[in-house]
Order: structure tokens, then C-alpha cells, then sequence
């Protein structure tokens, strides 16, 4: 921070001579009024740069603002006492330089009498000095007032005393005397006054007022909150404030659009029917009016999975991604407090709102219908999709002042907080498999890479040159993260390249890497190549490779009916449920099983249960993988016959996944809806890990269920 200079002349009434303290004070304040706290301040005064930080109401105060002193002089500069010091009638000052500059300097007696004309010298870079002549002034103290370099001021005290020593004897003249101040303060110049905190960013005032008085109270300086230009946003017929922190322009209010459906059963779910839906906490509108709607992730998000998405909010904002809810969070120092309304919150987890982010625990509308926590905690969708338990959230709680950045289950019902700008395509994915050079490599080769931040779909392309000028394969399959070649040639070497995608646009191209295929061929084929037949009753399944693992094709169909009324039992044979009760659904959706029977009464990863030999029920982790390859894009493995919208199935996979509904407290339902399936890791003792996907989007997420719910069973191989 660079400082203009300005001195006025400091007048010595009496000696020894007295820089007397000055004191600065006003207040940091919003648009508002309201006092801005922990805000970092620095004053320039000269050269002087004084700190000072606000207190809780945003008041300030600097002391001792005075003209610069010796010891204040920067690195480099010097400027010695005078010597000989007595003297007579000529002294000398050395002066330190650390580049070319100029030194000025006057003398005064100790009524403030200019005694000669003012020297001015240019210098290098170095040691130098200056001679002072006195010859023929009355002995006592004079004043030598030093200007370097044309920014910093230093005063010595000169003594002359006939008789002492001195250097050469010369003329010496009293020029014209000056007008007398009536006090002996500094009239000190205010160059600016600088505001700075990661929330404000940082705000510079000046034209600030010079003082000669001990004390200047520069009142409110009042610091705009709101986002430079847009103080207010009119969205769906209502009226936003919006709020700067830091380089973040947010909404100030929780978003309220939409028409509001019940939330009280679970049947009354969003949809993707073209019309903008809210909740509204205990379906009271007034409750919309103060904390503004509730939405499931997909509706916030308007059914696109793209991070960084416009959702339902207004044009040229967007529902915030985990890295600016992280920002957000850095901006505050990890204090939720700060981002809490006054009046939100009790004991250690009471609202200061210093951010002016203003939230309020609006509580949530669970999954499962009804509504919970209004007082208690406020949570905000980002639009970060976890693979495992749902979606990235920003969490703040009544009685703690941490900020906890989780996940929550996308089906709940959350506040949304919109975030100016808009999205930016993914980073270029990182491949994995085959391994750049590889040979012997399977026919067909299954390509594989990391996932990519941000990326909905990926462009594989595969060719038999580095340049790409033709392609053996070159198609957009969707979001997976490994994907079978075929018709590849044995013996042949072949180059690949991955490009990542979303709604914003396309990434730059991966690395290329090349792989050699193997000798006559040859890959990694399922059991009996397209079918197995399950010894215990006859029935024959298809078979279907998926990345490097082998899964059922079919939904698992082995048991005894029971009714929907009755919970499976051990010891009574395989049982299972058809959905209504009806054995002709079983023949089209294969079996319903609890949790426990699927695993035939057992709790190990990785169990058997009720699959055929040298078959198993997934892990959590085979289904987390399955997931990553193809979810969130459920479409990939969903029949094409099932699903609609954004939720129709492409069945790129092969899996052929069907909706085939659930059982659940003893009773059907959602058919043509959701597919559920169980996978083999315990969640804990009444919960048992699954995998979903549902009609109308195109997730594939990993969930839990009540392990007395009734799902599909898929077998993978061993």
C-alpha cells in the first residue's frame, strides 16, 4: 500500500519538543446501518500505515497518528543525529539512500523563525551528507526539518554553542518568520482509509479530513453489501436482495418459486412434469412467505445433473456446486454463526450473521412425507451428486457454530440459495484402462477412465492412428467411465482418447494412449457365453459383461410365493414376492425379497444368499462400481422400455433394469416407478445397502432400505 505525502509545518513552542497523539474513530456499517465486525483496517496517513480492526458494532479507533519519527523510516534510509552536536558553527548530517533521490531540508529557531533558505540536494544512491551552517545566530536549539526523498520527514535538534566545536565558520542569515499556530499538534493529512476481509473483499475510501484537534470522528463510512449493480433481483413475481461475499454474489433470501404440492405422504413426490414445484413446511404458504420452499434435489436441479446447473433459478444465476459452498465456507473462517440470522440459534450456535448471508432453519420435508427441524437446522442443495448417498449440502445447526459440509438423500426436501454466474465445462478425464502400450489386450478391449469433476456423458473415440483422422469407434455413450470396443482386429495396435461433457460444454481431449489387441483373438466372455441355467428349478438367465464384471441379465426369480401380507422367514425354503400377489409378475420382473432372505440369513460382504452357485449378491462396493460406470446414469441401465422423459432407458449396458416396484409394510407399490436392488453390505441392523433407479431421471443411486422392504435381486459372478 502506497501512501501520498502532505506535511504541514510543526511549530516548536517549547523545548524538549512533544509529538502529541492523534485519534481517529467512525464506524463500518452496511446500507443498512448495520455495523460491519472483524473487519481489517488500515489507515494511510503519509507515509504511516496505521491498523486497526472493527468491533462487534462496527466502530474503529486509531491512536497515536503522528508525523513520521526516525525509526519509522523505511529499510535503506537513514538519516544520522547531527555532529558534532554541540557545534559552531557548522554540523553535519549523514543521509542514507537506497536509490537516486532528493533531500530537503529547513531550519527554525524555537519560535518558529525560518534561520536560512532551505538546502535542497539530489543524491545517489548511498552515503551521503549535508553541511549546516549557523555563523552568527545566538546560541540555543534550532530545529532541522529533513524531507527524503519526497515522501518521509524527520526532525533533528541542533544546539549552538560559541566555543564548541565546529567544522568551518560562514555566514548565516534569519529569513521571514511564519504565521503561529495556536497549538502544537500535527495537522496530519488522511490519505485513505482501506476496509479488507475475506467476506467484503476489499473497500477503499478517500477525500478523508485533514485534522489538527486530538481527536476526529469520521463517522458511518458505510460499505455496500449488496452485488455491485444488481442490488435486487424480481424472479417469478418476487423480490431478492443480493449479497457480495468476497468475489461470491449470492441470493440473500432463501428461493421461493413455484406452485406447492402437499408434502405430507410420500406419494406426493416432484415430477418432471414441466411445471416449477415447492413444499412449503406443514403445507402452510406462510411458511413459503418467511423461509422461502422446499425442494428434492431433482427439481431443484429442473432433472439435469450437470454440477454447476441453472436449476430453478433465474437466468445467469445457478444452484451452487460443493467447491463454491467450500468457498463460502473459507469466506467465514468455518464459523456458521456468521452465516446465521440474528435471532437463529441458541448457546454456542447463536447467529451473528457478520457474512449478512441471513439463513434461517427452515427444517426440511422428509423423504418419507411429512416435515421436520423447523428451529433446528437449515440446509442448502448444491449441485454436487456424491456417488454414494445422495447429494452435497451445506448443514447448519441451532446449537453449534461449526458449518458441515455432508450429503444428503436427494429425495428430501431442502431450502436452495442461488449463486450468480454460470457453470464451466468438466476437466479432461484421466484414463485408466488398458494401460497405455499394453499388448495382448481382449477383444473387445474395455476402455476405462476416473471420473471426471462435472461430467455428465463422455465421447469415447478409438482409432487406428494418433491423429484421429478416422475412428474404429467415435460415439457419446452416456455417463460411464469404461465402455466395450468391439470389432477390433486381432494383433493390431490401436489408439484411444476419452472427452468429458456437460450441459456448458466439452472438455479438452484425455492423453493418447495405445493399446495392441491380443493373437487370435479372444476376451473375457461370461459363464456357458450368453446363458447359465440355474440347477435349482430350470429357469435360464442371460448373462451380460459390464466393465470386467459378469452380471445376470434377469432379475433373480427362485422361491415359493408368499403373500405381500406375510414377512419371509427362515427355514421354510426360498420364498418370494410377486408384486400384487400375482405370479405372472414374478415371470416378468423376477421375485421382491427382504433383505434377510436375499441373504439367506446371513451378514457377510459378499454373501451368496439366494443367487446360484458360484454366483453372489453384490457388495457395496461391486455396486458403488457398477454405479460409477453407468450412474448417475441410470437411463444406460434401464431397458428401453422403461422409464420416460429424462428417465428413459437407452440399455446401452445391457443390464436391462426394470421398475419393477417394491414391497413395503406389507403392501405394493411403485411399479413402472422406481427398481430397486439389494446389494449384499449391511448398512446396520435395520438397514441394508441398495442400489436405485427410477422412471423419471436418469440416476442410478446408491441408497439404504429397511431390510423388511421388499427388491429385486441381481446375482453377479464370482
Amino acid at each position: 500500500m502506497k501512501c501520498s505525502l502532505r506535511f504541514s509545518f510543526l511549530l516548536v513552542l517549547l523545548l524538549p519538543i512533544f509529538l502529541y497523539a492523534q485519534t481517529v474513530t467512525g464506524k463500518l456499517v452496511d446500507q443498512d446501518g448495520i455495523g460491519l465486525a472483524g473487519v481489517q483496517l488500515q489507515l494511510c496517513s503519509g507515509p504511516q500505515i496505521y491498523s486497526a480492526a472493527s468491533s462487534a458494532d462496527g466502530s474503529f479507533t486509531f491512536t497515536n497518528v503522528t508525523e513520521v519519527k526516525d525509526q519509522q523510516l523505511p529499510a535503506g534510509y537513514s538519516v544520522s543525529a547531527n555532529y558534532p552536536n554541540p557545534f559552531n558553527p557548522r554540523t553535519r548530517l549523514e543521509i542514507t539512500l537506497p536509490n537516486n533521490g532528493t533531500v530537503k531540508v529547513e531550519l527554525y529557531n524555537q519560535i518558529g523563525q525560518k534561520v536560512r533558505a532551505d538546502i535542497e540536494k539530489y543524491f545517489t544512491a548511498g552515503n551521503n551528507f549535508i553541511d549546516l551552517e549557523l555563523n552568527g545566530l545566538a546560541n540555543g536549539f534550532y530545529i532541522a526539518r529533513i524531507n527524503v526523498d519526497g515522501r518521509y520527514n524527520v526532525i533533528r535538534k541542533l544546539m549552538l554553542i560559541y566555543g564548541s566545536q565546529h567544522l568551518i565558520t560562514s555566514g548565516g542569515t534569519i529569513t521571514s518568520q511564519l504565521n503561529k499556530p495556536n497549538n502544537t499538534y500535527l495537522e496530519t493529512n488522511l490519505d485513505s482509509l482501506a476496509a479488507t476481509s475475506l467476506i467484503i473483499g476489499r473497500k477503499t475510501f478517500t477525500s478523508l479530513p485533514n485534522f489538527v484537534s486530538g481527536t476526529l470522528d469520521l463517522g458511518n463510512l458505510t460499505i455496500e453489501r449488496y452485488c455491485q449493480g444488481i442490488p435486487t433481483i424480481s424472479y417469478e413475481g418476487k423480490t431478492y436482495h443480493t449479497l457480495q461475499i468476497g468475489n461470491q454474489c449470492w441470493f440473500k433470501e432463501n428461493l421461493d418459486v413455484g406452485t406447492m404440492i402437499t408434502g405430507i405422504t410420500q406419494a406426493d413426490s416432484m415430477r418432471n412434469n414441466g411445471t416449477l414445484e415447492k413444499y412449503c413446511y406443514n403445507d402452510d404458504t406462510a411458511n413459503c412467505t418467511i423461509y422461502g420452499g422446499l425442494y428434492q434435489w431433482n427439481e431443484a436441479m429442473q432433472y439435469v445433473t450437470d454440477e454447476g446447473a441453472k436449476g430453478i433459478c433465474p437466468t445467469g444465476w445457478h444452484v451452487p456446486n460443493i467447491a463454491d459452498l467450500d468457498t463460502l465456507n473459507l469466506a467465514v473462517g468455518g464459523n456458521g454463526n456468521a452465516l446465521k440470522e440474528i435471532g437463529q440459534g441458541t448457546g454456542g450456535g447463536v447467529g451473528t450473521n457478520t457474512s449478512g448471508f441471513s439463513a434461517l432453519f427452515a427444517g426440511k420435508r422428509n423423504y418419507s412425507g411429512g416435515f421436520t427441524a423447523l428451529g433446528n437446522f437449515a440446509v442448502f442443495w448444491s449441485s454436487t451428486d456424491t456417488s454414494a448417498n445422495g447429494v452435497n449440502d451445506i448443514y447448519l445447526y441451532y446449537l453449534y457454530s461449526p458449518i458441515y459440509l455432508g450429503s444428503q438423500f436427494w429425495g428430501d426436501g431442502l431450502s436452495v440459495r442461488c449463486l450468480k454466474g454460470t457453470g464451466t465445462a468438466p476437466p479432461a478425464p484421466i484414463q485408466q484402462s488398458p494401460t497405455d502400450g499394453v499388448t495382448n489386450a481382449s477383444i473387445p478391449a474395455v476402455v476405462g477412465w476416473y471420473s471426471s469433476n462435472r461430467a455428465t456423458s463422455y465421447i469415447v473415440q478409438v482409432s487406428t492412428t494418433n491423429t484421429f483422422n478416422t475412428f474404429i469407434f467415435n460415439k457419446n455413450i452416456g455417463n460411464v467411465l469404461s465402455n466395450p470396443v468391439h470389432g477390433l482386429n486381432t494383433s493390431t495396435q490401436y489408439y484411444w482418447r476419452v472427452y468429458a461433457v456437460n450441459s456448458f460444454g466439452t472438455s479438452d481431449p484425455s492423453s493418447i494412449w495405445s493399446f495392441t489387441t491380443v493373437s487370435g483373438g479372444g476376451g473375457k466372455p461370461c459363464p456357458s457365453g450368453a446363458t447359465i441355467t440355474d440347477s435349482r428349478d430350470g429357469k435360464v438367465y442371460h448373462t451380460v459383461l459390464i466393465g470386467t464384471e459378469c452380471w445376470l441379465k434377469e432379475n433373480l426369480d427362485i422361491g415359493t410365493m408368499i403373500p405381500g401380507s406375510q414377512d419371509q422367514t427362515s427355514g421354510n425354503g426360498i420364498e418370494k414376492y410377486c408384486y400384487a400377489d400375482d405370479p405372472a409378475n414374478c415371470t416378468t420382473y423376477g421375485g421382491l425379497y427382504q433383505w434377510d432372505e436375499a441373504m439367506q440369513y446371513v451378514t457377510t460382504n459378499g454373501a451368496q444368499g439366494i443367487c446360484p452357485t458360484g454366483w453372489h449378491l453384490p457388495t457395496i462396493t461391486e455396486s458403488d462400481t457398477l454405479g460409477r460406470e453407468n450412474g448417475p446414469g441410470g437411463n444406460e441401465l434401464k431397458r428401453e422400455d422403461q422409464g420416460s422423459g429424462l428417465g428413459k432407458g437407452t440399455n446401452t449396458t445391457g443390464f436391462s433394469a426394470l421398475l419393477a416396484g417394491m414391497r413395503n409394510n406389507g403392501n405394493f407399490g411403485a411399479l413402472g416407478e422406481i427398481g430397486g436392488f439389494w446389494s449384499s453390505t449391511e448398512a446396520d441392523a435395520d438397514l441394508g445397502y441398495g442400489r436405485g433407479v427410477v422412471w423419471n431421471d436418469n440416476y442410478c443411486s446408491l441408497i439404504y432400505y429397511y431390510k423388511e422392504a421388499g427388491y429385486s435381486v441381481r446375482c453377479m459372478k464370482y
